[in-house]
């Protein structure tokens, strides 16, 4: 990741958390139908992680891979 991103998430990182963790169901309706077929799923840039728990929580077979 380069210097600026990297800069912009770790100044930012608390409200981008609340904002992920309070996207709602209508959002993750759209995660279980653009992956509805998946078998495997990697998230890349994954971020808090709050997709991929999600996805595991339905029942699928999904990874997350961010920066450190």
């Amino acid at each position: 990741m380069d210097v600026p991103t990297s800069a912009f998430y770790s100044k930012n990182a608390e409200g981008l958390a609340s904002q992920y963790r309070d996207a709602g169901v209508e959002y993750e309706e759209r995660l279980l139908h653009a992956f509805g077929k998946a078998r495997k799923i990697l998230d890349v840039g994954c971020g808090t992680g709050r997709d991929v728990c999600f996805l595991l929580r339905k029942g699928k077979d999904a990874y997350g891979l961010d920066s450190l």
